[in-house]
């Protein structure tokens, strides 16, 4: 019972890191938004202006940081989907399995939107700033949503162990 608690807890602290990542996820996406919305204004100004090398750069941030992103996540999976079956039934572990594909999926999304604007006029770079934007926040979103609906059940489940361990009841 004690090791029960040891994993839900674990799992609700990599909840925590990986809202973290997530949220620097969102504040580069931000970061890369403003860089967007400055060459867009100078752009208007005068066409000449405009640079990509700086828009690139924060891609590039924003790809580094989707990976590390990812790679957590996937971690993260591999633990969950090992010990998550034994406080879990059927149902709650096929959805589990479900957003966990769907986050990866997003995430290869995200990636493949950062990468594809190298290879982007300038006209082409600011049109696609929306899908960007919007590919960011709902990644940001599948990923925080999921991690409350698994902290729900697991502090459910908590309590039921924790009440097992003060009462003695089996």
């Amino acid at each position: 019972m004690s090791d029960a608690l040891e994993i839900i807890k674990n799992i609700i602290a990599q909840h925590s890191k990986i809202t973290e990542i997530v949220k620097t996820t969102g504040d580069e996406m931000n970061d890369l938004d403003a860089v967007f919305s400055l060459r867009r204004a100078t752009y208007k100004t005068t066409h000449a202006a405009f640079s990509v090398t700086t828009l690139l750069e924060k891609r590039d941030q924003l790809v580094q940081t989707t990976n590390i992103l990812e790679a957590g996540l996937k971690k993260h999976f591999e633990y969950e989907e090992k010990v998550l079956p034994q406080f879990f039934g059927e149902l709650p572990m096929k959805n589990i399995l479900h957003d966990h594909h769907d986050i990866l999926k997003h995430i290869e999304n995200v990636k493949t939107c950062l990468l594809i604007l190298e290879r982007l006029n300038r006209d082409e770079l600011l049109s696609k700033r929306v899908e960007l934007i919007q590919s960011v926040n709902n990644l940001s979103e599948i990923v925080l949503t999921h991690a409350k609906y698994e902290e729900g059940v697991l502090s459910m489940i908590k309590k039921v162990f924790e009440v097992k361990r003060t009462t003695g009841v089996n």
